[in-house]
């Protein structure tokens, strides 16, 4: 009796014995797992680069779990193909041999179509082989398990061992934490490729910006066009093809890279060709190697001839201009390699477009304002002539023949009417002299505007008889439009002063800053009722000509008080 009771309690202390030596196996074994998992996400997460994010999962992975080789896949969801970004322990032929593998294929392809992971413990004998040179490498077990993100699989990561060692379940729940672990290291390194991607976008797009409105006509936007596409997306050439006079062919506009022969070339109907598809449909069209595309065949021999023979085209991409409803025409991005265009490439291209559109249209908009200002200022011109130096001739006129009848018998009193006429012709030679220099200031571009300034304010004081007062404060430099506008507006002003205001003398001032330049001409003249019409003075025409530039026109006056005009405009 005593003896079973010594037995039993022996019993009892060699379970507990087992019991917990078996804790301590899977303490140990829980904490060598947590220590590999994480030196895992240390070393995926010191880094955001992609490329770097896989080799250092793929060394510390083999490091921790004491491997031979093994390798990553990942997953490209359009091709449905999966392919070889690191591996170690192989030789470069072995890996040229398993390098893409189709879903379903192979050990990975099996992996990464059912997201399960998958062990085979003699890879040279498994009936699901099928790459051989697996086969003749003589490895021994294996171990494949999905590299997964919210139950997405991203790719594969393969474990050989050349050894006997046979591969665990434990081995497995390991590896597939590791796999999770490396599939959110792997988003978060493409999510930040993205973000620089998109980065990179945006600051080529406010460059393009920058070119493409640093333009106002027509020929200098397409031109800025198809050089930002060479100089700051990299293509190796470029080509906007626009409608002729009568919109029935697209012709080349400007272009950059190719010969003048090729261009010579080129001229496609409505639906003639991938350019005059794309005129046709409105759609893009994409050609990723010249080569082999059937689009091929609907081109004319000789200009097939030319895309590749001559100028060595391999991959384009046409994409329509469009300004509303109206394609405007066509736009190319042209390489001499073979080039996968993706996502990123067709938005930003299409992005392109899209700005060019604004431009041109602006630009469009700008030539049509310069033609109503053109004809506008002859209105001007032609109502000063009537309105001023027709009535002077004519009164010239008439005091000549009042002279003439008078001439024998009363000389004095036709001698006063020669006096008078000469008067009248002289104001008429003053003011034809001052719409002389509105059609033709002096040139600006190259001199110092302020000596310009002073120079005009001193022979229209001399010509009018008004007293001018110029003060100039700083010196930033000012674009040769601005130059000009605030020239016009100053004889514009100048002009009024002289004609209708009888002051005695003027003010004018020039005042540079950061910001912009402010001008200033006021007069102690009659003044006027600025909330009163005034047909024929200009204040619309100096108004426009400061709006144009992004400026402000201001004119404060009251009877009796002078007048007082100020134009900002900015230093951009």
């Amino acid at each position: 009796m005593n003896h079973s009771f010594a037995e039993e309690n022996e019993a009892q202390r060699r379970r507990k014995m087992g019991d917990s030596t078996d804790l301590e196996r899977r303490i140990a074994a829980q904490t060598k797992e947590l220590a590999a998992l994480n030196t895992i996400a240390a070393a995926v997460s010191s880094s955001l680069d992609l490329n770097d994010v896989l080799n250092r999962a793929l060394d510390k992975t083999l490091e921790v779990m004491e491997i031979d080789a093994g390798g990553i896949y990942l997953l490209d969801e359009g091709a449905g193909v999966l392919n070889i970004v690191a591996q170690r322990g192989f030789e470069p032929s072995f890996v040229e041999g398993i390098d893409k593998l189709k879903l379903g294929e192979g050990f990975s392809g099996r992996v990464a179509q059912s997201g399960q992971p998958l062990l085979v413990q003699n890879v040279s004998t498994d009936p699901r082989l099928t790459r051989m040179v697996v086969r003749e490498a003589g490895l021994r077990s294996a171990a494949i398990f999905p590299l997964s993100l919210k139950g997405k699989v991203l790719g594969t990561f393969f474990t050989i061992a050349r050894s006997d060692r046979e591969f665990s379940e434990q081995d497995v729940q390991l590896l597939t934490s590791i796999g999770h672990q490396i599939g959110v290291a792997i988003e978060n390194a493409r999510l930040y490729e993205q973000s620089r991607q998109r980065m990179r976008e945006l600051e080529a797009l406010y460059r393009a910006d920058v070119e493409l409105y640093r333009h106002l006509s027509l020929d200098g936007v397409l031109q800025a066009l198809v050089d930002i596409a060479v100089d700051i997306l990299r293509t190796d050439k470029s080509s906007l093809m626009v409608w002729d006079e009568g919109h029935e062919r697209l012709e080349v506009r400007v272009a950059r890279g190719f010969s003048p022969e090729t261009m010579a070339l080129l001229s496609f109907s409505r639906g003639e060709g991938t350019f005059g598809h794309v005129a046709a449909t409105g759609e893009p069209v994409i050609v990723e190697d010249a080569l082999t595309d059937h689009r091929r065949k609907y081109e004319r021999p000789e200009v097939v001839q030319a895309a590749i023979l001559l100028e060595e085209i391999r991959s384009f991409m046409h994409l329509p201009i469009k300004i509303g409803d109206e394609i405007f025409g066509v736009f190319s991005a042209v390489f001499t390699t073979p080039r996968t265009f993706g996502e990123d490439d067709l938005r930003l291209f299409t992005n392109l477009a899209g700005r060019a559109a604004l431009a041109i249209e602006n630009a469009r908009l700008y030539e049509q304002a310069q033609q109503v200002a053109a004809m506008e200022e002859r209105n001007r011109l032609a109502r000063e002539l009537h309105d001023s130096i027709k009535q002077q001739a004519l009164a010239a006129s008439f005091q000549l023949g009042t002279a003439i009848t008078l001439f024998d018998r009363d000389p004095e009193a036709a001698q006063n009417h020669l006096i008078e006429a000469d008067h009248l012709v002289n104001a008429v030679r003053v003011e034809l002299t001052d719409l002389i220099h509105e059609l033709r200031p002096p040139t600006m571009n190259g001199q110092d505007f302020v000596v310009t300034l002073n120079d005009y304010a001193i022979e229209w004081a001399h010509q009018s008889g008004i007293e001018v007062n110029v003060d100039v404060q700083g010196n930033n430099g000012l674009s040769l439009e601005a130059k000009q506008t605030l020239f016009r507006i100053l004889q514009e002003a100048l002009a009024n002063v002289a004609r209708h205001s009888a002051a005695r003398s003027v003010e004018i001032s020039l005042r540079y800053s950061v910001d912009g330049v402010l001008l200033t001409i006021k007069d102690d003249g009659d003044g006027f009722d600025t909330s009163a019409q005034h047909d024929g003075m200009g204040l619309n025409s100096m108004r426009e000509r400061a709006e144009s530039l992004n400026g402000e026109f201001t004119v404060e006056s009251e009877p009796g008080e002078g007048t007082r005009i100020a134009v900002t405009l900015p230093m951009s």
